[in-house]
């Protein structure tokens, strides 16, 4: 009788024990995890800018993650809970599986953010263009979506999945000057060398413009404003210039600006641009057709 009750009360203390062992290592992974998506999270947070306080769900999901675990572990080890853990492991799983079908879109998105956190491919306050052309400037990166100001200040509410999946181009990823084309049409009758002479003396007038050229490019003699004849058209000849700039903004403002001096140097020198007249046919006599008219 005496074995039987040591064994008893082993049964008895065995239980306790289980607890307290489990939960500690519990205890000891959650705060390891916690720790380490913490610095994760902050580090790259500061990175791209924004609130890592967004993200805290991230690490109380694993809190919760691994504490259910342990409680489906502890009661799976206790004889008279053993089939109830079973029935409720399942019931939870399906519950799961339903819940995550049904906040597919929401979880996408989600974890999209995460990785644009994990894998920066851009950052707030960064340039970048977007589905078919669109360009502006990301304002701010929430769980949910992207928010981006473009040029018109007009906001583009992006879900983070949608833009997760895209083609960026970042024009502030690398700290480099950019080059941006500036493309005339000049006329066939326009002296070519003064039209030249006027486009290289405006683009070196501006202060945004930054010489660009490398040492291969002094030895080639190439100038450090490249204009080329791009191609002959019925109108007149395409004219390309390459500009360079500290960023994208100011490339802008020196293609406009120089757009706009370019045109006033022109008109002070009679220097013509190509168009087109499309001539408009009026109808002089109402309810007639131009076939009546010949008749």
């Amino acid at each position: 009788m005496d074995v039987f009750k040591q064994i008893h009360l082993l049964a008895i203390w065995r239980i306790p024990i289980l607890i307290l062992v489990v939960f500690s290592f519990a205890y000891t992974i959650n705060w390891l995890v916690r720790r380490y998506v913490s610095a994760a999270i902050d580090r790259n947070a500061a990175s791209l800018r924004v609130d890592p306080t967004n993200y805290n769900f991230l690490k109380n999901g694993f809190s919760i993650t691994i504490y259910a675990i342990s409680v489906f572990f502890i009661l799976s080890q206790i004889p008279a809970f053993k089939d109830a853990s079973q029935t409720i492991f399942t019931a939870t799983g399906i519950f799961a599986a339903v819940l995550a079908l049904a906040s597919q879109q929401a979880f996408s998105n989600i974890f999209s953010g995460i990785f644009i956190i994990i894998f920066r491919p851009f950052r707030v306050d960064d340039i970048i263009e977007f589905e078919q052309s669109k360009i502006g400037v990301v304002e701010d990166i929430t769980l949910r979506h992207t928010v981006i100001r473009n040029f018109e200040n007009k906001r583009f509410i992006i879900p983070n999945s949608s833009i997760n999946n895209s083609i960026i181009l970042n024009s502030s990823i690398k700290e480099e000057p950019i080059r941006r084309h500036m493309e005339i049409l000049i006329s066939y009758d326009a002296p070519i060398d003064r039209v030249f002479e006027i486009i290289t003396e405006e683009v070196l007038a501006h202060p945004y413009h930054i010489d660009f050229r490398k040492q291969e490019d002094f030895e080639e003699g190439i100038h450090a404003v490249e204009i080329r004849i791009i191609e002959y058209l019925p109108i007149g000849l395409k004219v390309r210039v390459y500009l360079w700039a500290d960023d994208h903004r100011k490339a802008f403002r020196l293609h406009t600006d120089v757009n706009y001096q370019v045109k006033k140097r022109f008109d002070n020198e009679g220097i013509p641009f190509p168009y087109t007249v499309q001539r408009l046919q009026i109808d002089t006599f109402p309810g007639t057709s131009p076939e009546d008219r010949k008749e």
